[in-house]
């Protein structure tokens, strides 16, 4: 199926959902172990479980970051008017006040870290 749409390389993760639908827990980790070696980086869970409904979260969170990057940006007083590009368009890791203006520690898109810089230039 993805093929036919031409996604078959984006990347993706694959999540097997109602596990405790399957059996008793023996039969349970049966399914997981046959599902895991077929598919090695699948998440086998049931959602009425909260700690797998946690692990899921934190690999979609993690999936989205991989590929954030983390920069330091100085903001100066004469610039503040990008105060809100700057939480718009990254996490805000860290503020912080210098003589020079406001410093913040960033994580974001490589891309929306460098509109960020090409803006500032231009303020500057």
């Amino acid at each position: 199926m993805l093929e036919e749409i031409d996604a078959q390389d984006i990347p993706r993760i694959r999540v097997f959902n109602k596990i405790d639908h399957v059996g008793d827990a023996k039969a349970q980790a049966e399914c997981e172990a046959a599902l895991r070696a077929r598919y090695p980086d699948c998440i086998v869970m049931s959602a009425r479980r909260p700690d797998e409904v946690a692990k899921l979260r934190q690999t979609i969170v993690a999936f989205f970051q991989r590929d954030l990057v983390e920069a330091e940006l100085l903001l100066p007083w004469s610039a503040q008017q990008l105060r809100k590009e700057i939480y718009a368009n990254c996490e805000v890791l860290e503020e912080r006040a210098e003589d020079k203006g406001a410093v913040f520690r960033l994580r974001g898109e490589s891309e929306a870290l460098e509109r960020l810089r090409n803006r500032l230039l231009m303020v500057i």
